[in-house]
């Protein structure tokens, strides 16, 4: 089952941690956001740090919930070596920024003004 926890990093910028797995079955956490979703965030850190497994569903449901965020700068953070292999071989990492702690997250959505990430109707 996974788990989730919302909290305001900066006034515009929120950290969502997912923790359990991200796998088929257990991905309807993703109704509680649609009140996440207003013009004053600028970025979202979306921390995978306490994931244990994550598949495509879990994937899916990342960019599921980043194409309701349109516009936004996302952050994912990611410790674990097999999902950070994942993220490349799935190509996210060309729609998101890629962090090893929320620290790191939260400095490059603050000092980021790079446009290189596709956005992600593009994706």
């Amino acid at each position: 089952m996974t788990k989730t926890d919302c909290i305001h990093v900066t006034s515009d910028i929120v950290k969502i941690t997912f923790t359990g797995d991200m796998v088929y079955g257990q991905t309807g956490f993703l109704q509680e956001y649609n009140l996440i979703i207003n013009d004053d965030i600028t970025g979202y850190i979306f921390n995978l740090t306490h994931v244990k497994r994550i598949d495509s569903t879990g994937f899916g449901a990342i960019v599921s919930l980043a194409s309701k965020l349109k516009g936004k700068k996302i952050c994912l953070v990611v410790s674990d070596e097999l999902v950070k292999r994942m993220i490349q071989i799935t190509k996210l990492h060309l729609v998101f920024f890629l962090a090893d702690t929320v620290e790191q997250a939260l400095v490059l959505l603050q000092s980021s003004e790079d446009n290189s990430l596709l956005p992600i109707d593009q994706y």
